[in-house]
């Protein structure tokens, strides 16, 4: 991977841009040292590395969501190195612990690693939820989701330390809903194959992390047109859906730690996503939802498209305590530290 080779002229751009890339890795970092070579007129080139453990899990509890799905434990375990060769592996599990975990949750996992070097990478992912709700009047609902696709990302340059990458996508959602009744009328299944297509410019210090990103998603294929919606019967997944539509998403985000301990943070985010068609409940979106507005009815700002933003403060109690000049904690009482409430607004 290494931009210097034996018997070749380097350029310090190409080795910065190399070095930049491999330092997105939270838990690594990479600094190059120009020495002296051993035939006359050359220099050596190499590297020092420093990499911390790259596994981490964590356990989020918090009210966000609607009225419905507010305090749903998430669970996730992260590895940000798993074989060795920069490949991330990350997967989610979330369910509410009144409910009962097995009649609704969701899991998601991805694995991302890099193609021919740091420039190109694949993410593949794969997801399932389920949901079993009262939809009033004595009739229940049954839903099903699953999702699975790739994503590639390619970081076409660099500037002054923000990165512009070119993504694209491939992917494949099925949506299925049942009811207790009349499931023929009520219910639905729609499949729909997705390609997208985007950009990513982002920045990362040490004291701030900012992203602006635009995505264009389209249907490919699926479904038929009676399944999102059939005028002569009136049925389908929702009225006067369009098996052919296209959603253009907007988004921009900035989180900066107020202090130099990194004990307090505020991040902020605006999303605007636009939809050129009428959509089924699965590509819909719920403003008020998860990790947003708190405790809005969900059937009230469900909708197509829309401008979402938000401002979450956080302070960490971990890092408190080291500031404080506390002992380190053992594994153990880290672990329990790490379980603390964060604020959240």
């Amino acid at each position: 991977w290494s931009p210097i080779r034996v018997g070749e002229v380097g350029k310090q751009k190409e080795l910065e841009e190399f070095i930049n890339l491999l330092n997105l890795n939270p838990d690594r970092y990479i600094s190059a040292t120009v020495s002296k070579g051993a035939e006359p007129e050359t220099l050596s080139v190499g590297y020092n590395i420093y990499e911390a453990n790259p596994w981490h899990y964590f356990l989020q509890v918090d009210n966000s969501g609607t009225d419905d799905r507010q305090w749903t434990p998430r669970v996730g375990l992260i590895n940000t190195n798993l074989t060795g060769i920069d490949d991330r592996f990350t997967v989610f599990y979330q369910a509410p612990w009144d409910k009962g975990i097995t009649d609704r949750y969701s899991i998601f996992g991805s694995y991302d690693f890099p193609i021919m070097g740091p420039k190109l990478r694949l993410e593949l992912y794969a997801g399932y939820s389920q949901f079993d709700v009262d939809g009033g009047g004595g009739i229940n609902f049954l839903g099903h989701g699953s999702l699975y696709g790739g994503k590639l990302r390619y970081n076409a340059f660099q500037k002054d330390g923000w990165f512009f990458d070119l993504t694209t996508s491939l992917s494949r959602e099925k949506s299925k809903v049942s009811s207790s009744i009349f499931s023929a009328i009520l219910g639905s299944e729609v499949e729909m194959d997705l390609w997208g297509i985007g950009f990513d410019i982002h920045k990362r210090s040490d004291m701030s992390n900012t992203s602006i990103t635009f995505d264009r998603v389209q249907s490919v294929d699926g479904s038929s047109q009676r399944k999102f919606w059939d005028s002569a019967t009136l049925t389908g997944a929702r009225t006067n859906a369009d098996r052919d539509f296209s959603i253009y998403t907007t988004a921009a985000s900035h989180s900066q730690y107020l202090d130099n301990d990194k004990i307090q943070r505020l991040t902020g985010s605006l999303r605007w996503i636009v939809p050129d068609e009428r959509l089924v409940p699965a590509k819909m979106t719920t403003f008020g939802g998860m990790y947003s507005v708190r405790g809005y009815k969900e059937s009230r700002i469900i909708a197509d498209g829309g401008i979402l933003a938000s401002v979450q403060y956080e302070y960490d109690l971990v890092k408190h305590d080291a500031a404080q000049g506390q002992p380190t904690p053992t594994l153990g009482e880290y672990e329990i530290k790490k379980l603390a409430p964060l604020v959240f607004f």
